[in-house]
């Protein structure tokens, strides 16, 4: 049984991928009209450790990419245990970002990529639980 779960979590990497490429595609398009705001000194910090943990998402992606399926099931663990953490960084700061700024476009957006984010992290949920059954 668990020969099998490594390989539907194998068989999964790639949505996993994709996702993270598409929330971090998501994140940028957030970013970018913020940075064009009267808000942008209040939101500096926020946005240099957005961008922080959006680069190391963006590595771990693409390792998962050059995997293959020798790949040590341990070294897998980890990433996805990174992967959990980069989001919940992530989160924190997109809630800091909803309260310092009222424009109801960019709060709507916001609470786009959270869902976006939470959808990551439930595929990250699953690989983690098929690796450990």
């Amino acid at each position: 049984m668990k020969e099998t779960n490594h390989e539907l979590v194998y068989h999964m990497l790639p949505m996993l991928v994709q996702c993270i490429d598409r929330f971090l595609t998501s994140c940028t398009n957030f970013f970018d009209p913020i940075k064009n705001t009267n808000h942008i000194s209040e939101v500096q910090p926020m946005l240099e450790k957005s961008t922080y943990f959006m680069n190391k998402l963006e590595s771990i992606s693409t390792n998962i990419k050059a995997q293959s399926k020798q790949t040590n099931i341990k070294a897998l663990e980890i990433q996805l245990a990174n992967i959990r953490s980069n989001l919940f960084e992530l989160y924190t700061s997109f809630a800091q970002f909803a309260i310092i700024i009222s424009n109801n476009k960019l709060q709507a957006f916001s609470e786009v990529l959270m869902d976006e984010l939470k959808y990551v992290e439930d595929i990250v949920l699953e690989l983690t639980r098929l690796l450990n059954c």
